[in-house]
């Protein structure tokens, strides 16, 4: 969303569609940020530097969709990674 941030992205997206379920990647890992995005209704914070069996776990679990591991989601990707090296765990 042209000319905003990602909580602000968050809030515009909420206002106009308040069931919709959003998952934030983001390059900012700032505590104050997370914090605002989850207070805004963000069902989860994913770093960009995360590896993708990391982003699997967090959409698993934050869907509900039953017991997500790591290990699990390494056979699934194969151990590659998302925007850069894989990173062990960088999301909250």
């Amino acid at each position: 969303m042209d000319g905003m941030n990602g909580p602000q992205a968050l809030r515009e997206i909420r206002r106009e569609f308040p069931t919709a379920f959003v998952i934030m990647l983001t390059a900012s890992g700032d505590l104050e940020t997370v914090r605002d995005c989850i207070g805004h209704g963000a069902a989860g914070y994913i770093l960009k530097d995360t590896s993708l069996a990391n982003i699997l776990v967090r959409v698993g679990n934050a869907l509900g969709l039953g017991n997500w591991t790591s290990s699990r989601a390494e056979i699934i990707t194969g151990g590659a990674s998302f925007c850069g090296a894989p990173s062990p765990i960088s999301a909250v």
